[in-house]
């Protein structure tokens, strides 16, 4: 089929796009990606933590990626945000206790197999194991444009743009939600930088500095 042209007379790819590989995200070991894959699709954070089993650097790396932000309704720094609305941020936060959960219940459980005598007649030393009581969000009462409602909305702020294009750049190599050089749009238009895309249009295209 042939596709529709933007107004530039070219394709328009609006609707499509890149998926960049798990192999991109640094850290990741490829035991990691096998189980990521495999245990596709997850229905919250809390659940992708349960049943993949990925270090919780990784983890991180993954949200500051923008790994969960479709399943979330994670948006811009400058967009308006509704009262509730998770962030990148908040994600950081729910790695983080999701965690300490781990290492308390990880040390219960070492406790738990080294049951061990303590004084008197072979006295027996009590594990107290520990309890989630948790409940799992209620579906009916969870609005779908928050996410899941496993992750509580603490009124941090988004990330700016400058943070997470810092991010992608350390975590992936490559900028993936906006491009590198929109941050000097301003500088280059005073230089009278013209866009490779536009060059075409340019009564100045032969005098001009070019910029892919």
């Amino acid at each position: 089929a042939i596709s529709a042209l933007d107004d530039q007379g070219l394709p328009d790819d609006s609707g499509h796009g890149l998926r960049i590989s798990l192999a991109e995200v640094k850290g990741i070991s490829e035991a990691e990606m096998l189980r990521i894959v495999a245990g596709q699709p997850y229905r919250s954070l809390t659940d992708f933590w349960n049943r993949t089993g990925v270090e919780a650097p990784v983890v991180e790396n993954l949200v500051c990626a923008g790994a969960f932000d479709e399943l979330y309704s994670v948006g811009e720094a400058h967009a308006m945000r509704r009262l509730g609305q998770v962030t990148r941020r908040d994600l950081l936060l729910a790695v983080a206790d999701l965690q300490r959960m781990q290492v308390g219940e990880n040390r219960s459980t070492r406790r738990a197999r080294g049951l061990r005598s303590g004084g008197g007649k072979g006295g027996f030393v009590g594990i107290q194991m520990a309890l989630d009581f948790t409940a799992p969000p209620d579906e009916k009462t969870v609005d779908p444009g928050f996410g899941p409602g496993d992750v509580e909305a603490t009124g941090l702020p988004e990330m700016t743009r400058e943070e997470r294009l810092a991010g992608e750049l350390e975590i992936l190599g490559l900028d993936a939600s906006v491009h590198i050089i929109d941050g000097y749009g301003d500088f280059l238009e005073a230089l009278g930088v013209v866009r490779s895309c536009l060059l075409y249009t340019s009564d100045a295209a032969d005098d001009s500095l070019r910029v892919d």
